[in-house]
């Protein structure tokens, strides 16, 4: 958030870049000032905590110029190098697809196949890892196609539910929409 700016501007270099929360979140979301990081549009419920994060990296594309995209979460620890090929197979980024579908995965699907516009629930399949590659293009397509399914804009569509998994959505947007063939 832009108010917490000063507290990690001691961490951007040329090779660590901040970014404001409020850079990527839609104009039309207006910050609810006494309750933290929470937004709201009239047209949406109130979208904080981890919602808002979970649209913040699928808004990373708005600001972050890279072809490849790479979530972490905040507690991951790195024992080794590596690089964005590690995540490529025959120049295509990999999906995290398991046979998992237990805890939330069954509700994130449905929601995902909201989104999306989907005639039928697919299988239930896991895509939530700790450590995750998108591809830019993909992510660019999946606004759009919940934009074309909602008649709404991304945020504001995805602001309309109480849960969902940025890396469901992305999971079933690639197996059933773009083709598995295309991760």
């Amino acid at each position: 958030d832009r108010a917490d700016l000063p507290a990690f501007a001691h961490l951007a270099s040329a090779r660590t870049i901040l970014i404001e929360a409020e850079s990527v979140i839609d104009r039309r979301f207006i910050r609810i000032p006494w309750k933290g990081s929470s937004w709201y549009n009239w047209r949406a419920l109130p979208m904080r905590g981890w919602i808002s994060q979970q649209v913040y990296k699928l808004a990373a594309v708005k600001v972050v110029p890279e072809d490849i995209l790479v979530m972490t979460d905040s507690d991951t620890t790195f024992v080794r190098s590596f690089s964005v090929d590690d995540f490529l197979v025959d120049s295509k980024t990999g999906l995290l697809d398991v046979d998992y579908c237990a805890g939330m995965v069954p509700v994130w699907t449905n929601v995902a196949v909201k989104l999306l516009g989907l005639k039928h629930a697919p299988q239930l399949r896991g895509h939530v890892g700790n450590l995750i590659a998108w591809r830019r293009e993909h992510i660019a397509a999946l606004h759009a196609r919940i934009e074309a399914a909602t008649g709404l804009p991304w945020q504001i569509a995805i602001a309309r539910h109480r849960t969902f998994s940025e890396y469901i959505l992305y999971g079933v947007f690639i197996r059933h929409l773009l083709g598995y063939n295309a991760s």
